[in-house]
């Protein structure tokens, strides 16, 4: 598998062990430099408001927002005051297996669900 996601402390019975998914909950009250993971990302803001900075702009996020960045996507933010988020870090195997198997009947094999999550980044 292609991402590297341990659980460290909070996340896996066996520290630094693989997790296919791994959720962590921050509060951040400084900017975050731009950063890539090898693995999908979905944000969800609990709490204040930031601006996320990425290849493709640059986006307002508040309190409700959730965020989905596809692997290997640069992105940056900049709390404003505070921003209080719960990530979930997915590898991207595991996200593809996964729709593999919700589609089986309408994908030939793991290829066909590798392209639908192609198309659907677009």
């Amino acid at each position: 598998m292609s991402a590297t996601i341990t659980g460290g402390s909070g996340g896996s019975e066996f520290p630094g062990s693989f997790t296919p998914i791994l959720a962590r909950t921050r509060t951040i009250y400084r900017p975050v430099g731009p950063v890539a993971y090898d693995c999908v990302k979905v944000i969800v803001v609990r709490d204040g408001s930031a601006v996320l900075y990425s290849e493709f702009g640059q986006r307002p996020v508040k309190c409700g927002d959730v965020v989905l960045l596809a692997a290997n996507t640069l992105c940056a933010s900049e709390p404003e005051d505070h921003v209080t988020v719960t990530t979930l870090y997915a590898d991207s195997d595991y996200v593809v297996d996964q729709v593999f198997w919700q589609y089986v009947s309408a994908m030939h094999d793991r290829l066909d669900a590798q392209e639908f999550g192609r198309c659907q980044a677009v």
